[in-house]
């Protein structure tokens, strides 16, 4: 291991795009599961794959764990500002996040888009993750029940870093995780929720935040000092972990007994682990994958959307939407309108933003000429295609 005081790492930007694009991946391909199951062994194989791509969501809960923790933790050595961290937030994810409601809630009115009223103030008031736990909602906002679970998370985390020394947080992180896999037992042993509303719970979702929270604390800001033979063989790893929990254990499959689920979710947070471990102090400098990371937030919020209407689009020219087909046209569609949105929507939120960054609040910091990290917020999915 070694220490670091940098704040900005390019690598992690990589390892958001490949969340994203494990997301995009199941969403691309996940809905002929069962149809390529029955086909060729290649066929189920690569099937199977894009179930794994769900988990895509728990990488970005850990990471954005992580990354907030890092950041609290070096504004406390000073004195944390609880409402300039709310400041950075609302910068960062409200302007993107409010306008791909209204465009949806707008387009739902007049074309085949859906968006029911019962949605807009759960979607609004950001606990869109509960309401979807009773509800159908086949739409592309439906992606956003993620950044409610986010939300949720920024909202009380800033005082639990301030008033908690390190070793109670550490304490506090390994009681979530113990609570997290409590409240699912005790809701699947007493089918109190279906398998697929567990997946949008909070309460049954934390393992990966937490863990995130505990990366962070018990790193101190260390990389991991090691080869490539070894980044790549943990990164395999996690890789089996999250291939195995989505089709061994069946961890995104609506039917799944007790023992499923208790062993899919924990399994799925220690491939995430493995894979941000294995990126953590990784040599990546490729502009062009680290731009993709920068805009990976609005990746992953207008994929879906870009998906439907290339699907609408196929289906009217040839009749037809094979899945390869709608990823091969969705993708560019997607990173278009990412980067228009960071061109022209987000970036001056984020030059507004640069006045609440830590390294503009403790003038000490200018000296080591760190970057704050432009911390983007996944989190994934629409009901009905789960991350």
């Amino acid at each position: 291991m070694t220490g670091s005081t940098q704040f900005y790492r390019p690598e992690l930007d990589a390892l958001r795009f490949l969340a994203f694009a494990l997301v995009f991946v199941f969403h691309t391909a996940a809905s002929i599961h069962g149809e390529m199951s029955a086909a060729g062994n290649m066929q189920a194989f690569l099937a199977n794959v894009a179930q794994a791509g769900s988990y895509g969501v728990d990488v970005f809960f850990l990471l954005s764990a992580y990354l907030i923790t890092d950041l609290l933790l070096r504004e406390k050595e000073h004195k944390i500002n609880i409402l300039s961290f709310y400041a950075r937030r609302v910068l960062r994810i409200w302007p993107l996040y409010f306008t791909f409601i209204i465009l949806t809630f707008l387009l739902s009115r007049f074309t085949p888009i859906q968006f029911p009223n019962g949605a807009i103030a759960p979607m609004l008031l950001f606990y869109g993750n509960f309401w979807i736990m009773t509800h159908t909602f086949f739409s592309p906002a439906g992606i956003l029940w993620s950044v409610s679970v986010e939300e949720q998370f920024y909202l009380l985390s800033p005082f639990a870093v301030q008033f908690l020394s390190r070793y109670r947080l550490i304490a506090l992180a390994i009681v979530l995780i113990f609570l997290s896999n409590t409240a699912r037992f005790f809701l699947l042993q007493g089918k109190i929720l279906t398998p697929d509303a567990l997946w949008y719970c909070t309460l049954t979702r934390l393992d990966p935040i937490a863990t995130g929270v505990l990366a962070s604390l018990l790193l101190r800001r260390r990389v991991p000092m090691i080869g490539p033979l070894v980044r790549g063989g943990v990164f395999v790893t996690g890789a089996i972990c999250l291939y195995t929990a989505a089709n061994w254990f069946h961890g995104v499959d609506k039917n799944f007994s007790v023992i499923d689920g208790m062993v899919a979710y924990p399994l799925a947070t220690v491939g995430a682990l493995a894979i941000f471990l294995s990126f953590l102090g990784a040599p990546i400098n490729w502009e062009p994958l680290i731009y993709l990371g920068q805009i990976s937030y609005g990746l992953y919020v207008f994929h879906l959307f870009a998906l439907d209407i290339t699907k609408l689009g196929l289906l009217q020219t040839i009749g037809r939407c094979p899945f390869w087909l709608r990823g091969i046209v969705g993708l560019p569609i997607t990173v278009g309108l990412a980067a228009a949105s960071y061109a022209w929507l987000e970036k001056p939120f984020l030059q507004l933003k640069r006045r609440y960054a830590l390294e503009t609040l403790v003038p000490s910091l200018r000296a080591t000429g760190a970057r704050v990290p432009i911390l983007v917020n996944p989190a994934s999915t629409a009901v009905g295609d789960r991350p």
